[in-house]
């Protein structure tokens, strides 16, 4: 017993560094192909962890169980490089059931990066290859095994950052604070003492005391609440200027619209999570998304689980038309049945436009849709009452499609301009978002032909959905 156990600890240590060297490869080509540096901490800690882990799979399974392990390892090796690329961060587990929706498929796998993923197959098979080769077949302790890998995730979970969890990491967040509690171990007096507030505070204060409701409105004005996906106040050069940003995107055409129309524009704004159904019902129901679980709270609606008392069945009690009308398959998220629970009579997505390749994948681009939104909105001039209208683009969304005539106009500017310093050396994917958030702007900037924030007796507002 005890030399089965020497002989299982033996090749148990020589197939745990053989997975950690094979993460250390993958690790440097995902930051040759993302551009992205993570954090050393989190790299050593998940490299460990993700070695201990891999080895314990290595070590269970044989035969088709083993297959799939290296087809699982290879798509998510190339989904861990897209979404590097795309986003800045890796993806989150909790996500993974949408990514077996048809919708999802494809309008955001099947893209360029496919030609990654035979690369990615053929790394995950050679460690399956040099495993065979270099460690002896043994015995396993299926129950030792197990429970040591339980122990290891634990541990890793409770004690290292990542790239999805930066800074909810309960033990970082506590010894976080130990700094500041020896510097000042009492904190701060309670009494009955008036707190003496300086006079940048007290204005900030006042600032959010101020009543920016309009009651001088002699009829009930018409509501444009325009949801931009991706969209980052830093990228207003307002904004960015507050907080010392240099981001790559600076939408000052945007910016001037907000201005011609009014926009207040706050330099400071929690955002509610980077997915889009989280945002969209904080947004449309006014309570918080889910934070820290998967998201589940639009979906319990649509499935007349819950019953939150949204914006949009408030105004349609008080006569408003409402309208919800998206870029992607309304289907998607179950929106064809959370938008009608929520308030909305009028709900469309992608399968409102006449083109069948605008259906495709994840709808049509930002300067067909924002036209069309402008049309709609102009059908609803012309009926009495007023109306709510909520709209959201997909043309910022990766992969960022800003549609063929869109992409040869920004062609044929940049062959007239210098090289871009800007966007020298910068990924593709974030070319791609820069160039998609221009197009975006000027979609809906008021000198196009079919302006959409051009609407009499309108008030426009914005929302922000980050996914």
């Amino acid at each position: 017993m005890t030399g089965n156990r020497a002989s299982l600890a033996a090749c148990f240590i020589r197939t745990f560094f053989l997975a950690w060297i094979w993460l250390a490869v993958i690790r440097g080509l995902l930051i040759i192909q993302s551009g992205v540096l993570p954090s050393l901490p989190g790299t050593l800690g998940g490299d460990i962890a993700g070695a201990f882990l891999l080895a314990v799979l290595l070590h269970l399974s044989a035969g088709v169980v083993r297959a799939l392990l290296i087809a699982a390892l290879g798509v998510a090796l190339y989904v861990a490089g897209m979404h590097l690329t795309a986003h800045g961060t890796l993806f989150q587990l909790a996500s993974a059931g949408k990514g077996m929706d048809s919708t999802f498929i494809t309008g955001s796998l099947l893209n360029i990066y496919l030609i990654t993923l035979p690369g990615y197959l053929t790394l995950a098979w050679l460690l399956h290859w040099l495993h065979r080769k270099w460690v002896p077949a043994t015995e396993p302790a299926p129950v030792l095994l197990i429970t040591s890998a339980v122990l290891v995730t634990g541990l890793y979970t409770l004690s290292f950052p990542s790239l999805t969890t930066p800074a909810n990491n309960v033990v970082a967040s506590t010894v976080a604070q130990v700094p500041g509690a020896l510097l000042n171990p009492v904190g701060t007096a309670i009494g009955d003492e008036t707190t003496e507030l300086s006079e940048q505070l007290d204005r900030r204060t006042n600032f959010f005391h101020q009543q920016t409701s309009n009651f001088q409105n002699p009829e009930p004005p018409n509501v444009l609440l325009i949801m931009i996906e991706g969209l980052s106040g830093g990228y207003l050069p307002k904004v960015s200027q507050y907080h010392n940003l240099q981001p790559i995107v600076s939408l000052n055409t945007l910016e001037a619209t907000f201005d011609a129309f009014g926009f207040r524009v706050y330099n400071n704004v929690l955002s509610m999570e980077r997915q889009t159904d989280r945002g969209t019902f904080a947004l449309v129901c006014g309570r918080y998304p889910d934070l820290r679980r998967a998201s589940e709270k639009m979906l319990a609606v649509a499935e007349d689980k819950a019953n939150p008392d949204c914006l949009p069945e408030k105004l349609k009690a008080q006569g408003y038309t409402t309208a919800y009308w998206q870029a992607a398959p309304i289907e998607y998220m179950k929106k064809d049945q959370f938008m009608p629970r929520a308030g909305y009579e009028s709900v469309t997505g992608a399968e409102a436009f006449a083109h069948e390749q605008e259906q495709e994948g994840w709808g049509p681009p930002d300067p067909t849709f924002f036209p069309d939104i402008a049309e709609r909105l102009g059908e609803l001039d012309s009926q009495p009452g007023p109306w709510f209208v909520t709209t959201l683009n997909v043309g910022t969304h990766h992969p960022f499609n800003i549609g063929t005539e869109a992409e040869q106009e920004l062609e044929a500017e940049q062959a007239k301009q210098s090289p871009d310093e800007e966007t020298t050396g910068l990924p593709a994917a974030q070319v791609a978002r820069k160039k998609a958030m221009v197009v975006m702007a000027n979609s809906v900037n008021p000198k196009q032909k079919c302006p959409l924030l051009s609407h009499s007796e309108m008030s426009p507002l914005l929302a922000q959905v980050v996914c």
